[in-house]
């Protein structure tokens, strides 16, 4: 199991959050609201790897590709505008 987040390591500039998780695709930090994303699978390099790239990908569409992995389970727990976490 590993976790991945933006929850602990961040920085705040004019009222905005960067996280210091970053999107390859842009160079800059993932704008996605994702607080954290758990992983299970049969090994933590697995699980590692998975919950960074579900950070980058999105709620959406990460848990689309856990669902066709066998054996790998997450959880995303996403800061929804107003605040609440849901995950």
């Amino acid at each position: 199991m590993a976790t991945s987040g933006n929850y602990r390591q961040f920085f705040v500039i004019d009222g905005r959050t960067f996280g210091h998780v970053m999107d390859p695709r842009t160079g800059r930090p993932v704008n996605n609201r994702i607080v954290s994303v758990s992983v299970l699978a049969a090994t933590c390099m697995t699980a590692d790897g998975l919950a960074t790239a579900l950070m980058v990908m999105g709620p959406q569409k990460g848990v689309k590709l856990v669902d066709r992995l066998e054996g790998v389970e997450c959880l995303v727990v996403v800061r929804q505008r107003d605040g609440r976490f849901d995950g």
